[in-house]
């Protein structure tokens, strides 16, 4: 990056982020310390007031009354805003959720071109690698073109890697992995992918084009809870100690209804959607958990503890 660029980063810096040390702000633009004081003789020679504040906490502040002109984002800085903007939807508690999309809907009416934004944040962001993320753009690229992928996948039930030609639709993230839901030209129907190393091994864009449905839905094609559309499981439980406590904070499921007994002991009637999901939170509960319904989840709790502790049980 040239002299200029770096005065006005430094520019832009001062302006956003208010005060900051020499060595914040050489960080901040990969440069050395000593850089710093020459850029800001340069701003001043170009008439802009930068104030030196002493003392521990000191360092460079712009001018408050100094006015710049908003400079124009990178096509990948706009998509991270609109990212952020969806990512931080699907966290409600988050303070100041409409001051923010309010605040990005006046940034996104001042751009000219809209894309279409395709990462649907179901629960925390994950990190990806670089072979990863290499074929997540490569699916953005065919989502944003509307071209066909060609994936090299394995599914859960294959021993094998194939071929697998899509048309990619939508890149979702799900507890702290990525996936690409897209429709399926074998299989005629719609099929999510998993950004793995174990079961994505490759991507390649094709020339050919497709036409994305214009009553395609999302919601028809992922759960109300969770990443897989499946089963809705009626419970009714009762749950005791901490475990209690921890539920109430966090309720679980769909239309969780909660009541607290006598005895610190919390009362849920609620719907869960996956017999993994319910299996998983029974489980997770131990001791601490009576199943008053259905049925059947009391009896296979029950098998699956004594296959756990051994046939003595």
């Amino acid at each position: 990056m040239n002299r200029t660029a770096l005065c006005i980063q430094m520019l832009n810096l001062l302006k956003s982020r208010g005060l900051m040390t020499r060595e914040e702000l050489a960080g901040e633009m990969q440069t050395n310390v000593r850089n710093i004081s020459e850029f800001r003789k340069e701003l001043e020679i170009a008439g802009y007031a930068i104030e030196t504040v002493s003392g521990k906490y000191g360092g460079y502040r712009l001018a408050e009354d100094t006015l710049l002109q908003v400079p124009a984002l990178k096509d990948s800085e706009k998509r991270s805003l609109q990212e952020a903007g969806r990512y931080l939807q699907s966290h409600p508690d988050f303070r100041y959720q409409c001051d923010f999309q309010s605040a990005l809907d006046k940034i996104n009416a001042g751009l000219r071109d809209q894309h279409h934004i395709s990462d649907v944040y179901i629960k925390n962001r994950g990190a990806l690698n670089d072979h990863l993320q290499k074929l997540l753009d490569i699916c953005e690229t065919g989502i944003q073109q509307q071209r066909e992928v060609l994936l090299t996948y394995r599914s859960m039930r294959a021993d094998r890697f194939a071929d697998v030609r899509i048309h990619p639709y939508e890149i979702l993230n799900y507890q702290q992995a990525y996936y690409c839901l897209g429709y399926s030209l074998k299989a005629k129907d719609y099929r999510i992918y998993k950004f793995s190393e174990e079961r994505m091994k490759n991507a390649l864009i094709s020339e050919h084009t497709f036409v994305r449905e214009k009553d395609f839905k999302l919601s028809d094609h992922i759960g109300e809870s969770g990443l897989i559309k499946d089963r809705i499981h009626e419970l009714d439980l009762t749950i005791s100690a901490e475990e209690a406590l921890l539920i109430a904070e966090q309720p679980p499921g769909i239309h969780c209804e909660m009541e607290w007994l006598e005895n610190k002991k919390l009362h849920l009637h609620m719907f869960m959607e996956g017999d993994v999901a319910v299996r998983m939170f029974l489980l997770s509960l131990g001791s601490h958990v009576i199943i008053h319904s259905p049925k059947r989840w009391q009896t296979e709790i029950q098998n699956i503890a004594k296959t756990m502790a051994g046939k003595d049980f």
